[in-house]
């Protein structure tokens, strides 16, 4: 009966802790902030075009 004891409150805080974990957050993809988005001729929002940034090794397919 002793064992039991010993095993019940790490397991009992590692169900809540694991739970705490689970449940932070928000389920799906995240949001892009308000500045990353545009109108467009339709009136839709829609994302900003991201700039082309250069790689180091661009030049050698070029």
């Amino acid at each position: 009966m002793d064992c039991v004891k010993k095993l019940f409150l790490p397991a009992a805080v590692m169900i809540i802790g694991a739970a705490a974990v689970a449940g932070c957050g928000r389920r799906g993809a995240p949001e892009l902030p308000p500045s990353a988005y545009m109108q467009n001729e339709k009136g839709q929002m829609v994302k900003k075009p991201q700039p082309d940034k250069p790689f180091i090794l661009d030049k050698l397919i070029k």
